[in-house]
């Protein structure tokens, strides 16, 4: 079963976004899960080889890069910090 992770991003005000949720395409509906520590939009996600998800970059505000990363554990619904 495919499910997809939607996590971070930029709201209406061009604000990034720390929240994630879960997208069920089966049954088209979505589901909170953790959110990032930091807020970031216009991130990199890569799927690890062991299911987990990095998210490393992006910006905090439209102005302002974001020089970190995290790591999402789908079977927990948690981030935690990929290192500095």
């Amino acid at each position: 079963m495919t499910r997809i992770l939607i996590a971070g991003g930029f709201g209406l005000h061009g604000e990034a976004l720390a929240s994630a949720e879960i997208f069920d395409p089966f049954t088209e509906t979505f589901e909170p899960t953790g959110d990032m520590a930091l807020a970031r939009g216009g991130h990199a996600a890569i799927l690890l080889r062991d299911g987990r998800v990095l998210a490393a970059g992006g910006e905090d505000t439209a102005e302002s890069a974001q020089a970190s990363a995290e790591i999402y554990d789908p079977a927990e619904g948690t981030w935690s910090s990929a290192g500095e």
